[in-house]
């Protein structure tokens, strides 16, 4: 299945949720494997985020390991952040069902968040 990075990203603390959840074996194996899968993504698009953050910044006065995005350079840092999140990733997964989520309680909003990774 191919997603965009944005939506893998926006899908994180819903996913963490998701992954702490008390579910049956197998459906708590298959969500494992997909949060094994999405770490590696998360991880490089982090790092890539720095990078852009350090290209676009300067460093605090008071902490020269944090940078802030120098106002100057915010639209240039959102091009560049947005075209990061809008590659596409190809994960291989099989969508988890609404039933596999047992009567576990998710608002509206966490469902719509993880609408790329659950099938009815």
């Amino acid at each position: 299945m191919k997603v965009k990075l944005e939506t893998i990203v926006s899908a994180r603390p819903k996913l963490e949720k998701l992954f702490s959840l008390p579910l049956p074996a197998k459906t708590s194996y298959r969500v494992m494997r997909l949060m094994k899968k999405i770490t590696s993504e998360l991880k490089m698009f982090e790092q890539k985020r720095i990078d852009l953050v350090k290209k676009y910044g300067e460093p605090t006065e008071n902490n020269k390991n944090i940078y802030n995005v120098k106002p100057d350079e915010i639209l240039n840092f959102q091009k560049d952040m947005q075209e990061v999140l809008d590659v596409e990733i190809e994960i291989e997964f099989e969508p988890l069902t609404l039933d596999m989520l047992g009567n576990n309680a998710m608002s509206a909003s966490d469902l719509l968040e993880l609408e790329e990774f659950i099938k009815e």
